[in-house]
């Protein structure tokens, strides 16, 4: 029983971070839909990798005045949790 946990970890674990990754990218997708950004800002946020994705997408929105500095420091506080 505990061989079989082990193993179904195994395939859940890895995943997480790319499910969160995912995440990124498809809001960054959907927020390129709306014209909140633009091709090119969606092509970098694609290009980043891990956290740093989280915190480009973070920083273009405050940019255009989308997130507060707050709101940013929010972000960037819980991915370090």
């Amino acid at each position: 029983m505990r061989r079989i946990m082990c193993v179904v970890l195994l395939f859940f674990v890895p995943g997480t971070p790319t499910f969160a990754q995912d995440s990124v990218g498809e809001l960054a997708r959907i927020l390129r839909d709306k014209g909140v950004i633009t091709s090119s800002e969606l092509t970098a946020v694609e290009s980043s990798a891990g956290q740093e994705r989280v915190r480009l997408l973070a920083s273009l929105l405050e940019a255009k005045g989308v997130l507060t500095s707050a709101e940013v420091a929010r972000l960037q506080m819980n991915s370090t949790n």
